[in-house]
């Protein structure tokens, strides 16, 4: 019979090593953030730009950056309306996410990327109405 074996063991017998497994541990004693703000707050960086103090670039600017090294002056999302059952749902949606979008980019530290923010909602009910995903992937916008 086989033992299974630990990573660390390269070169060694297959055979001599015991597998010893540790009870996963999620957060190693870290409490997630309960709320948007927390998760905002919060500044992720890897390990070497903690041992010298440097943080990586927010999402925002790094799409900034992209925007500018790249010349473009419009980056956004495409939404596809694939139901139509009820309509006030959706132009509340809509509006969420416009707003909820903007609000965020507005906290951040490129605050003017929201002015290039365009969403592109696709909405024709001939064509969408119940559409699976390789219907959507197949169409062009």
């Amino acid at each position: 019979m086989l033992t299974p074996i630990r990573a660390s063991t390269i070169g060694r017998s297959l055979l001599q090593q015991p597998f010893k497994s540790r009870p996963f541990v999620p957060c190693q004693g870290k409490r997630w953030p309960h709320s948007l703000t927390q998760l905002r707050a919060q500044r992720f960086t890897s390990s070497t730009s903690k041992a010298t103090g440097m943080s990586l670039p927010s999402p925002q600017r790094v799409i900034f950056d992209c925007l500018k090294n790249d010349k473009h002056d419009k980056w956004g999302w495409v939404i596809y309306r694939c139901t139509y059952d009820d309509d006030e749902g959706w132009t509340r949606f809509k509006q969420f996410i416009i707003q909820q979008s903007r609000a965020n980019i507005t906290e951040s530290d490129t605050p003017e990327l929201a002015d290039s923010l365009e969403w592109t909602f696709v909405e024709d009910r001939a064509t969408l109405d119940g559409a699976s995903k390789d219907q959507l992937r197949s169409r062009q916008c």
